[in-house]
């Protein structure tokens, strides 16, 4: 058959204030921590020309046999509900969604609370998040995307696009893309990224990369540090490669072919009104994101390819359509009929490439491994924070099964591995009924 393929810890608790409070959309995300490779730094390719903007491919592949389904929603559906309703309470949700799937379907969705408590509307399957840095999860199959469908390479040598990226302490050792998505490029989340996000200045990417106290004295690739604006500069990444505006990418080649409505620009949502306002666990409104609908025009000083924001926490969607993502990534990389990313890609995305070991904890190509959390076994996805919300999404790729929870306020307690508390609840309890997870 023929288909189309188009590709795609003190310094922590400064990051923990700022994502609770009202200072801008652009650097919210999750914890800082400090680590060591599980496996050898990677090595550069050798760098190509500049290419041009990626091509429509096709390619033949076969579509596995009808999946069977081994949950037990249906039957235990009442029961579920009730039980996440008193997981929210426990939990000081004030809004929440949540959907599950297996193979290539969603088989449950729960609502619970508010989406806007000072116009009384309630959750609502459709109702949008902004995911914090889940982005990042979306963010790194974009550029495997990107890399699927073009000569492009996680591994390039970046100095060939920004020749000033390079970490000064090693200035011979190449930055790449992969150094990005996995937090060991050595560039951090310092106080000149973080004055750009608290008073919506943007100065050029060399003036921000180039600033004292932006790189760790580590060489690239052998260290972790949590980086929003590592991420944010993936998305640089692909407005180099491509030529468009890395919103406009990801809706040309994710979002526009799945018929949803997400974007990571609010200007590009269709239903404004869907959008949940972010609130802290005692009801008190911290942001009103459905507002942001000029993002567009504030980010219109960033050229095209220096782009440093959106990728690491701007992503707008709702549960349910993250979930069909999440059936992407737990899967062969194909949905509907439609391939959009390779299943190496995948394979890189769902295997372990080092250790957090402030954490304890495993990551991948953009995703976080967690270990005996859930169920036994290993799961692979993101959670997010930010102004007082949490959201995660988490899948098994070996039985194709997922759960998405996107909050706007709730308890922000961590338990073991930085697992918040209302992911590691819910997920455990949702997954309950759900296939079992392998050892």
């Amino acid at each position: 058959m023929r288909v189309v393929m188009v590709f795609g810890t003190a310094f922590m608790a400064l990051l923990y204030v700022l994502s609770n409070s009202f200072i801008t959309p652009f650097v919210m995300g999750n914890h800082i921590s400090a680590g060591v490779m599980a496996q050898g730094a990677f090595e550069a390719f050798e760098n190509p020309e500049k290419k041009q903007p990626p091509a429509v491919l096709e390619f033949d592949f076969m579509s596995d046999k009808e999946p069977i389904y081994k949950n037990t929603m249906q039957a235990n559906s009442a029961l579920l509900h009730e039980t996440l309703d008193a997981l929210a309470e426990k939990h000081g949700a004030v809004g929440m969604s949540i959907a599950a799937f297996e193979h290539d379907r969603i088989v449950f969705r729960h609502t619970y609370g508010m989406q806007n408590i000072e116009e009384n509307i309630p959750t609502e399957s459709k109702t949008k998040y902004r995911v914090a840095s889940i982005s990042k999860l979306v963010t790194s199959a974009l550029a495997m995307m990107l890399e699927d469908s073009t000569g492009f390479s996680i591994d390039d040598d970046l100095s060939y696009l920004y020749p000033y990226m390079r970490n000064p302490y090693f200035a011979d050792e190449p930055v790449t893309t992969r150094h990005l998505i996995t937090h060991t490029s050595g560039l951090i989340d310092a106080r000149p990224y973080m004055d750009v996000a608290k008073h919506l200045r943007f100065p050029s990417l060399r003036a921000v990369s180039l600033a004292p106290g932006m790189w760790l004295d580590r060489k690239p690739g052998t260290a972790y540090e949590y980086s929003n604006f590592g991420m944010g500069v993936v998305a640089g990444v692909i407005e180099a490669k491509t030529g468009e505006r890395f919103y406009d990418y990801a809706k040309r080649v994710l979002f526009d072919p799945l018929s949803i409505d997400a974007g990571y620009s609010m200007h590009l949502i269709k239903n404004p009104h869907l959008v949940a306002n972010i609130y802290n666990q005692s009801g008190q409104l911290t942001a009103e994101p459905g507002r942001w609908t000029n993002m567009d025009a504030v980010y219109a000083s960033i050229p095209v390819g220096e782009m440093y924001m959106l990728g690491h926490g701007d992503l707008f969607i709702s549960a349910e359509d993250l979930a069909v993502i999440g059936v992407i990534l737990a899967g062969d990389g194909t949905y509907g009929g439609r391939r959009y990313i390779s299943q190496k890609a995948l394979s890189q995305m769902n295997t372990t490439m080092f250790i957090d070991s402030n954490a304890g904890v495993a990551r991948g190509l953009g995703t976080f491994a967690a270990t005996d959390i859930f169920k036994k076994g290993t799961v692979y996805g993101h959670q997010g924070n930010a102004y007082g919300m949490i959201s995660g999404m988490f899948y098994d790729p070996a039985t194709k099964t997922g759960v998405v929870l996107l909050s706007n306020g709730c308890s922000l307690k961590t338990g073991e591995q930085w697992i918040y508390d209302i992911n590691r609840d819910v997920m455990k309890e949702v997954w309950r009924y759900l296939v079992p997870l392998t050892a």
